[in-house]
């Protein structure tokens, strides 16, 4: 997994049992922090792989186990959130530490051109995330061709969504550019919503006349975006919201050597809605489009990057209108890499919940520093200066008359991963 460092191949099978069983009590230590139940569960999923290890190791034919290919990752980070007006991931006003996130995930190659990957995740994050243990993403890949010219597949299962230049990795903290991704477009709070998906994912990698092209698409559905939207934007009511289908597909463009990159993301989405929830739309169908265009531009130590987004949003209900507006979201980062473990970040983010309404708004002046201690542990802390209130959760400000236009938000996480 990108952001993850990478563990030797086991060489044999005794070695991937004692590895399965380590793994299995380090990361019951971290859940028992909080979730306890969740602990046991997982820590029996690795005990229980080794059986499996024995069984391969039984074989008579002589051959090279399949277990030899496996690989596993994790990570663990902490968060700390301080605000001076409204609540942001539990109740920040007094300082909250309710912003923890923790996955375990691994991969096989069982045959030559098929993989296997999945991921466990926990999270927690104020009332915006049920505190439980749930499959991140699990799907078998099969390349049609991989070698060093070009990569190209299809795969099955639940897929995590390519959605811009950080969703695939936003929960390894080493991946993001800040504690806290720019709100206007990876809401944390409505992680879920464009995250992963049960679907089918084509995929093609390669790299014509000198530079690097990739083409990801994805078709399938999610339950997790009527979950979500019911538990972060409409809590106390009763709502049903069956998610129809999502579609999304990325392209991108770039130098074989990484020094700059483009990309262009396409997404359409819908849904059956149903809330008993006093709003003006209480049932029948919406329907989402997004198009986010993506650049990102490294000149020796800095990091360039900018992402815009318009969502448009209509439905199909009576006594309301076809089309129910269009957001627009963007930001400018750049991120200063001053010293070999040190890098600071400057950002600017907008978010406007309609492109032709200027007086609903947010602004977020961000300045961040981030330290990388080795490959596995690093810590990061920011500030945030915010002039509105239109991306808070109303599962954390359930009294809307008591928001702050203008407040300060201070975000500190410190990470392990291996």
């Amino acid at each position: 997994m990108s952001g993850c460092i990478r563990l030797p191949l086991i060489s044999n099978v005794r070695d991937a049992k004692v590895r399965l069983l380590h793994l299995g009590a380090a990361v019951g230590n971290c859940l028992r922090f909080s979730a306890p139940a969740g602990s046991v569960g997982l820590l029996a999923l690795f005990i229980a792989a080794a059986p499996l290890a024995e069984e391969a190791e039984e074989r008579e034919d002589g051959a090279q186990s399949w277990l030899s290919s496996a690989q596993y990752h994790g990570f663990l980070s902490q968060g700390y959130i301080k605000t001076d007006h409204n609540r942001f991931f539990g109740d920040s006003e007094k300082g909250s530490f309710e912003f923890t996130e923790l996955g375990i995930n691994g991969t096989l190659n069982p045959v030559s051109n098929l993989r296997v990957s999945a991921q466990l995740n926990y999270r927690r994050a104020g009332e915006n995330s049920p505190e439980e243990i749930s499959l991140d993403y699990g799907f078998v890949d099969y390349r049609f061709a991989d070698d060093s010219e070009r990569r190209m597949g299809l795969r099955l299962g639940r897929i995590k969504n390519p959605y811009g230049f950080y969703n695939e990795t936003r929960d390894v903290a080493a991946t993001r550019p800040s504690v806290l991704l720019p709100q206007s477009i990876y809401s944390d709070p409505l992680r879920d919503v464009w995250h992963s998906a049960d679907s089918i994912g084509a995929y093609y990698y390669g790299f014509p006349a000198g530079l690097e092209f990739r083409f990801d698409s994805i078709y399938g559905r999610s339950d997790a975006i009527g979950e979500t939207v019911a538990r972060v934007r409409l809590p106390g009511y009763d709502a049903d919201l069956d998610s129809r289908y999502i579609g999304l597909a990325r392209m991108s463009v770039g130098s074989d050597v990484g020094s700059w990159k483009l990309a262009y993301t396409f997404g359409k989405t819908a849904l059956d809605f149903s809330t008993s929830a006093p709003i003006h739309l209480q049932r029948g169908e919406v329907r989402e489009a997004i198009n986010l265009l993506s650049g990102e531009y490294l000149l020796e130590q800095w990091i360039f990057t900018a992402e815009y987004q318009q969502l448009e949003t209509w439905s199909r209900a009576e006594r309301v209108p076809a089309v129910l507006g269009t957001s627009e979201s963007w930001y400018l980062q750049s991120a200063w890499l001053f010293r070999p473990k040190w890098r600071a970040l400057l950002r600017f983010d907008q978010y406007r919940p309609d492109r032709d309404t200027g007086d609903l708004r947010t602004r977020d002046l961000s300045l961040g520093l981030r330290y990388d201690y080795d490959n596995h542990w690093m810590a990061a802390v920011e500030y945030h200066r915010v002039e509105g209130i239109t991306w808070l959760s109303p599962a954390d400000n359930m009294d809307v008359a008591e928001l702050e236009n203008d407040w300060q938000l201070l975000a500190a996480m410190v990470s392990y991963r291996f």
